[in-house]
């Protein structure tokens, strides 16, 4: 599998399980968040993007290792 295409499985899944586990907290509280939850999901939510980064650095060296043929 590409490179690219297992980025953007991981980053699906990354949303998917985000996404799951934002409604199970709604529903959980009926629909109202406490501040910590809030804090909670926003960290997360940074986490994820910080994630997607270091997988895209990940993506561009292995692109230049396979242009370039060099050992990393």
């Amino acid at each position: 599998m590409h490179p690219r295409e297992q980025l953007h499985l991981l980053q699906n899944e990354m949303r998917k399980s985000l996404l799951s586990n934002g409604m199970s907290i709604c529903k959980l509280q009926s629909g109202y968040l406490s501040h910590i939850q809030i804090g909670l999901i926003i960290i997360l939510l940074q986490y994820t993007k910080i994630l997607a980064r270091v997988s895209f650095s990940i993506e561009i060296l292995v692109i230049l290792q396979n242009t370039l043929s060099i050992d990393v």
